[in-house]
C-alpha cells in the first residue's frame, strides 16, 4: 500500500493537469467561435468576456469599457468584491472593532496568475484590432455603476505576452 501511494498522487495530480487544460481549452474553444475583428464591438466584446471564468472567489467582473478613440484600442475591464463576499466581511469587521475600515482588513490579492495571463492571450486572439487590456479593481461594490475614478490600475498588457505595469 505504501508504495502505490506515491502512485496514486502522481495520477491524480496528471488527472488535475489535464482537466484544468482541457478547460481552458474548451474556453478558447467557444471564445474563437464568437471572435470579433473590432474593439469598438461592445456586444462582441461582453460575450467574449462571459466565457472567462472569475480569476479570484471574491472578486468578479460586472463592467467593461472600451478605448477606441485612438490607438491602440484598448479594453479595460473592471474588478470589485461581490456583494455576498463584501457584507459576509463587513459582518467581520464589525464584530472585531466598529473602527476598523474595510479597505484596510482585506487587500485585494489578485495578480497577473498562469490563468489570467492565459485568458487575457485568449482575448488577443479572438479581437482582432486589440492593442491593449487594463485590468483594474475596487474594495467596495459599485452597485452597477461605473466610476472610473473609484477603480486602480491592477495591471496592463499591452499586446499579446507584454505585461506593461503593474500595481504590485
Amino acid at each position: 500500500m505504501k508504495r502505490s501511494l506515491p502512485l496514486i498522487v502522481c495520477l491524480l495530480l496528471v488527472i488535475v493537469m489535464a482537466t484544468s487544460c482541457n478547460s481552458q481549452k474548451s474556453v478558447l474553444s467557444q471564445m474563437q467561435k464568437h471572435a470579433i475583428e473590432h474593439v469598438g464591438d461592445s456586444s462582441g466584446v461582453a460575450k467574449l468576456l462571459s466565457f472567462l471564468p472569475e480569476f479570484d472567489e471574491r472578486y468578479v467582473q460586472k463592467m467593461f469599457s472600451l478605448q477606441t478613440s485612438e490607438e491602440p484600442y484598448g479594453l479595460i475591464i473592471y474588478y470589485e468584491p461581490s456583494e455576498e463576499w463584501y457584507e459576509e466581511g463587513m459582518g467581520l469587521v464589525d464584530l472585531l472593532d466598529e473602527t476598523f475600515t474595510y479597505d484596510k482588513w482585506y487587500e485585494v490579492d489578485m495578480y497577473m496568475s498562469e490563468e489570467m495571463f492565459t485568458y487575457t492571450e485568449y482575448l488577443y486572439s479572438c479581437i482582432d484590432n486589440l492593442g491593449s487590456i487594463d485590468y483594474r479593481y475596487r474594495t467596495t461594490p459599485s452597485g452597477g455603476v461605473l466610476v472610473e475614478q473609484e477603480y486602480e490600475s491592477l495591471f496592463r498588457v499591452d499586446g499579446p505576452g507584454i505585461v506593461s505595469s503593474t500595481s504590485r
